[in-house]
């Protein structure tokens, strides 16, 4: 029987809302209907994981190229595969479909993320996310892999029970081999996935840390000290970003984001003006990455500047 359009409508606006009005009239038939064409994989499921991998599909089997992302961008085939899903009638090649696809193709949305987590329950136990990895006692500090809630696969990399970094797999094409990125406060370390494994990923970050100067407590007086030329520069700098817009404005998590904001705001109040060491802290170990895009002449400016300031102050604290 044809669905209809909301009130006071002839059809639907999009596809998005059709396929929306078609997963709630399914969700609202009998649980056995269509039991015969639904993979064997899915009925094995328990309720509560049968419920979970429903509501992580629907973002997928709604998505649409006008609201684009990742997920809209996928082949029309998979996207039927998930509305399958989410009307809990998916056969087993919607299910091969579905896990075919792993993070490098469904991004790191929190939508892709939930989708990545539910489907893992129809992997096979060799492919379950991994555990925590010891890697033992290097340069004095106790190094440790933690799986990366925030990316399948991925892990945060501590030192003493730190988080000084993360590495993460990437497939850019179902035929290509592996390869992992390496960050290290924020940091990417290479360009792209420039690390062959997790083991090299993981190293590239202990160097990073090894390497790595850091800067004085917070409440030392050299933060009061910064010399006056080095002030206006990050003054100018700081003024010709927007915060409203780009890369500044989506940078995650959202605590670091307005510990960020509030940090250059503080910068862009006075060229003669001091800067407090929480604020001044933040700027100085802020990524080049989250100051704006790659390509960006004022984030790079605004990076430059920070670095400067962040040199003399380690200097200062190498000498006191």
């Amino acid at each position: 029987m044809p669905l209809r359009p909301p009130h006071g409508q002839k059809r639907f606006a999009n596809r998005e809302h059709a396929a929306a009005a078609v997963i709630r009239d399914g969700l609202r038939r009998a649980p056995g209907a269509g039991a015969a064409a639904v993979a064997g994989a899915f009925t094995a499921l328990s309720e509560p994981e049968q419920n979970a991998l429903v509501a992580a599909v629907i973002p997928l089997a709604t998505a649409t190229p006008e609201r684009g992302g990742r997920l809209a961008r996928l082949p029309q085939d998979v996207r039927d595969a998930a509305l399958r899903t989410a009307l809990r009638v998916p056969g087993e090649q919607d299910l091969r479909h579905l896990a075919d696809h792993d993070a490098a193709v469904l991004g790191r949305s929190k939508e892709a993320r939930q989708l990545l987590r539910a489907l893992q329950v129809l992997a096979p136990a060799d492919t379950q996310e991994p555990g925590p990895v010891d890697l033992g006692t290097i340069g004095g500090r106790a190094w440790r892999l933690e799986p990366d809630p925030a990316y399948f696969g991925g892990y945060r990399v501590l030192a003493g029970g730190t988080d000084v970094g993360v590495i993460a797999p990437v497939r850019p094409r179902k035929s290509d081999t592996v390869r992992w990125t390496a960050e290290h406060r924020r940091r990417t370390l290479g360009r792209g996935p420039a690390h062959a494994s997790r083991d090299t990923a993981a190293r590239a970050v202990i160097a990073a840390e090894d390497a790595w100067a850091p800067l004085p407590d917070l409440d030392d007086k050299a933060y009061l000290r910064i010399p006056a030329g080095l002030r206006s520069n990050l003054y100018g700098a700081a003024g010709r970003i927007d915060l409203r817009r780009g890369r500044l404005a989506q940078v995650q998590p959202g605590s670091y984001r307005q510990q960020l904001h509030a940090a250059l705001s503080q910068a862009r109040r006075s060229a003669s003006g001091r800067i407090g060491g929480p604020h001044l802290a933040v700027l100085l170990d802020a990524a080049c990455e989250d100051l704006g895009a790659p390509n960006s002449a004022s984030a790079q400016r605004l990076y430059d500047a920070i670095q400067e300031i962040r040199a003399v102050l380690v200097a200062g604290a190498d000498t006191a």
